[in-house]
């Protein structure tokens, strides 16, 4: 690149392109690890839940099919869409707490406009024993893929699970991989296709493309990035790897090391 663009480009009198300036510009960006992704953060709307009526006894988070039926005995809708968050501060005994408590298309609009209704809404969302419950946005929603960065690993609020108890993160940073590991991750991924179709399929460091030397060396690359990186930021995501836990990976047959891999 820096042969191509080596040259200054100059067109009726204004310097276009200058490599002493600009090349380094772009070198700084392409060693970027991270790339910087976006999505379109939205007020859900449409149906109140999934359309798939479920029978009595499947969930105990039924909606029911209409008012006043009981759950229990007819069954319900399951999985309420959400239309969007409200982040909420609130006390147990004496430590507080943030958390983003989601609001259903269902009660959306009389969440907004019925006065009184939020601190309803919310108290039944969290637990029992809050207290000193408060909004720091106030009436500000939280929209359905709205970008967290938590200690700069950036991800966006997608959904719930666990009947709104847990919200669930998308992570919307992706791993750069030199192109050498992208063809050997591809190697493994072609090994998982052969035993797909042939389960006593035998790696042969020879003519597969696979060796436990390579294994170490991503192992080893792969521990870095989620232990010494943003990567290490994302909540749960963290490996207890050690060095000895290095040093028995290293020992595995080749593999023992592909099914480690491929997990």
């Amino acid at each position: 690149m820096h042969i191509l663009f080596g040259r200054k480009c100059v067109i009726d009198g204004n310097v276009i392109w200058n490599p002493e300036k600009h090349l380094p510009t772009v070198d700084r960006t392409m060693a970027n690890v991270h790339i910087h992704l976006t999505k379109y953060q939205t007020k859900q709307k449409g149906g109140f839940f999934d359309q798939q009526p479920q029978s009595a006894g499947s969930s105990d988070s039924l909606v029911p099919l209409k008012k006043g039926l009981d759950t229990a005995k007819y069954g319900g809708y399951n999985k309420p869409t959400i239309s969007f968050y409200v982040l909420v501060r609130y006390r147990i005994r004496k430590k507080y707490e943030l958390t983003i408590v989601p609001v259903e298309l269902l009660v959306a609009n009389k969440y907004l406009s019925e006065q009184g209704y939020p601190a309803k809404h919310v108290r039944e969302k969290l637990p029992v024993n809050a207290e000193d419950i408060s909004f720091p946005l106030e009436n500000r929603i939280i929209k359905v893929n709205t970008v967290f960065s938590l200690d700069g690993f950036e991800a966006c609020v997608s959904g719930t699970s666990n009947r709104g108890s847990t919200i669930l993160m998308r992570s919307l940073m992706t791993p750069r991989y030199t192109a050498e590991q992208i063809a050997y991750i591809k190697n493994l991924d072609n090994i998982s296709e052969k035993r797909k179709k042939n389960p006593q399929y035998v790696i042969d460091e020879t003519f597969s493309g696979i060796s436990r030397e390579k294994n170490v060396a991503l192992f080893a690359d792969l521990v870095n990035m989620m232990n010494g990186s943003v990567y290490s930021k994302q909540p749960g995501a963290k490996l207890g790897i050690s060095a000895d836990d290095q040093k028995k990976f290293e020992g595995l047959t080749i593999d023992m090391q592909y099914e480690c891999l491929k997990i």
